[in-house]
């Protein structure tokens, strides 16, 4: 699609167009010629009706450092005039467009190429990209519209206090001043963009061009009434539409569904080792009914052990791990969710480890932890839900204080932190939170210093609060939870809170851990006690509530339902699936418990 330029790519993804300025050795620093073809290249992506979102960027370490100045130095009268003209023509072009462009802003991005980003619909910034208006430097001002982009954007004050200095800011300046709308980590740049474009492209296009459209008219002069009957004018039109009436025929679908929740349980199918049920059907599809609490079995998928699912984000598939030993090369299987919810096998992948027992989505990946041989791994997946072969492992080292449970490590739990960029993995075995993020593609070991735990304490599974700042850890070995708190990227324990009742002799086994929705309340889990241990989070504290005790055998997972009203809580041994009601307070209330799903494991949701 590109070939025709010299000093620009383009091209189309998933109904994302890519407009890439390629000038790097002069920092894309634009010129008469690149004037005129990114131009080109904006009248070809908006007349592209395939295309949903456009996104302009730069290749190199610049977005785009202004005006080649000496091609603009040397204008002739004629020449200049022209390049101003066309300089605003260009701004419009993007201004104007009938469908929404995103700036991603790699590097730097001063003068014109500032200007481009301002005539943009959104900003997304580097966490090292500068931005900036210099021409004061050379005696000149920005002339293609700057200002009163600017103007519009920030105010009067902040505005004099750029042109006039010509200083470069940083995106977090502009990010604080709400020109940059999100910062994303340099390493993690292309492909956070891609999929912000990707998700602003499941948008309504007409309904986006039509806010596009009004959003302008606000900066005009007309007046409030006629702003306002424009607004009127828009949403009648948009109302009568096929798009619309579609989507409101569809939403009022899915609300006569919505006391129905459809929930994927995985299950044992087979005794791995002692001690563990193992009579289960694999993966069952299940109903819950909203109302009252009941479940309804619908369909039965057959795998090996496929103790621990994970759905996609976006509801099409759902991944499971084999929990079986290294010697009989376990396996990451692919399905498809079909419509009635059954579930529809694609591929699957070995997994060069044992006993693989958690598994979590992140981005176009599957990540998986092996608890016999402490290591984990990546999976790509592809368009259609197929898991690629593994593409990164990392395997842990040492151990612990207890001989028994801690001769070796244990990667029991992958973790994803709300920030969309670091991943935890709890490792029973060395009592080490163990630091990794994703550095474009790759999942790498972070920086940031690994987060330990109490010796002997065996952190199981860890959940975040919504800004990520605190951690929650549910430790096996000690029936405790380590309250951690982020400085500087790293976690660091800082408080210990016992999950058992202080008359409690046996040996504990922690299992599963739970924040509510709403970030008040605290769900832990404890196997050998078969209880529920609720706390009320009260800023970095944890209040307790009560232990309720489920009277069942294995407790060994429990999930929370979406809306933060049911708590479905699966016994693998007793073959108890036991649904509660969540109280204003925290508290749980039994509505509803079947045996009709057999050494259940784990329980995640569709809907």
């Amino acid at each position: 699609m590109d070939s025709k330029y010299k000093n620009i790519n383009l091209s189309i993804e998933n109904k994302v167009a890519i407009l890439k300025f390629n000038r790097p050795e002069q920092l894309n620093a634009m010129n008469r010629q690149m004037m005129d073809e990114i131009i080109d290249g904006i009248v070809t992506i908006n007349n592209n009706e395939y295309v949903k979102v456009a996104v302009i960027t730069g290749s190199g370490r610049a977005f785009m450092a202004g005006a080649d100045i000496k091609e603009y130095g040397s204008q002739t009268e004629e020449q200049f005039r022209s390049f101003q003209e066309r300089g605003i023509a260009l701004y419009e072009a993007i201004e104007n467009a009938p469908k929404p462009w995103i700036a991603a802003v790699n590097g730097f991005a001063l003068g014109g190429g500032f200007e481009i980003a301002l005539s943009c619909d959104l900003i997304l910034a580097s966490d090292s990209a500068k931005m900036g208006l210099p021409e004061v430097f050379l005696s000149l001002i920005p002339g293609g519209g700057g200002t009163q982009r600017l103007i519009q954007k920030i105010g009067v004050n902040r505005v004099r206090e750029m042109l006039y200095l010509g200083a470069q800011y940083s995106s977090e300046q502009l990010h604080t001043w709400g020109i940059v709308n999100q910062i994303v980590a340099e390493g993690e740049f292309d492909v956070a963009v891609m999929q912000y474009a990707e998700k602003l492209s499941r948008r309504s296009p007409s309904a986006i061009k039509q806010l596009k459209r009004l959003v302008q008219l606000s900066l005009t002069s007309l007046s409030f009434d006629q702003k306002i009957e424009e607004e009127a004018k828009a949403v009648t039109e948009l109302f009568y539409g096929l798009e619309a009436k579609k989507a409101i025929q569809d939403f009022i679908q899915k609300n006569m569904k919505a006391a129905l929740l459809i929930l994927f349980i995985g299950s044992y199918t087979e005794y791995p080792i002692p001690g563990f049920g193992g009579i289960g059907h694999g993966v069952y599809t299940v109903q819950l009914n909203t109302e009252t609490g009941e479940l309804r079995t619908l369909h039965t998928m057959m795998a090996r052990n496929p103790s621990y699912l994970v759905v996609s984000d976006d509801h099409q598939f759902l991944y499971c791990v084999n929990e079986l030993d290294e010697s009989e090369t376990p396996k990451v299987g692919a399905y498809k969710i079909n419509a009635d919810y059954s579930l529809q096998f694609l591929n699957e992948q070995p997994i060069a480890g044992g006993y693989p027992c958690h598994i979590k989505t992140f981005g176009n990946n599957v990540l998986v932890a092996c608890y016999a041989t402490g290591n984990i791994h990546q999976f790509p997946v592809d368009a259609s839900g197929k898991l690629g072969p593994a593409v990164q492992q990392y395997s842990h080292v040492g151990s612990s204080i207890n001989s028994e449970r801690q001769e070796a490590p244990h990667a029991h739990q992958i973790a994803v932190h709300p920030n969309g960029r670091d991943v935890y993995v709890c490792d029973l075995g060395i009592d080490i939170i163990k630091a990794y993020h994703f550095k474009g593609k790759n999942l790498v070991p972070n920086d940031i210093k690994d987060c330990k735990i109490s010796k002997g304490s065996g952190p199981r599974h860890m959940v975040f609060d919504a800004a990520g700042n605190l951690g929650y850890v549910n430790n096996e070995l000690t029936g405790t939870v380590s309250v951690l708190k982020r400085k500087e990227g790293s976690f660091d324990e800082e408080e210990i809170y016992s999950a058992l009742p202080n008359d409690y002799i046996d040996l504990p086994s922690g299992s599963a851990i739970r924040i509510h929705p709403n970030g008040q309340f605290l769900y832990v889990a404890n196997r050998k006690l078969e209880a529920i241990s609720i706390f009320r989070i009260v800023k970095d504290k944890l209040e307790p509530i009560e232990c309720q005790y489920t009277k069942g055998e294995e407790l060994r997972e429990f999930n929370i339902t979406p809306d933060g009203n049911w708590l479905i809580a699966c016994h693998q041994n007793s073959h108890d699936t036991v649904v509660y009601q969540i109280k204003e307070d925290g508290r749980l209330q039994e509505r509803y418990r079947t045996k009709e799903i057999l050494s259940p494991s784990c329980v995640v949701f569709n809907n």
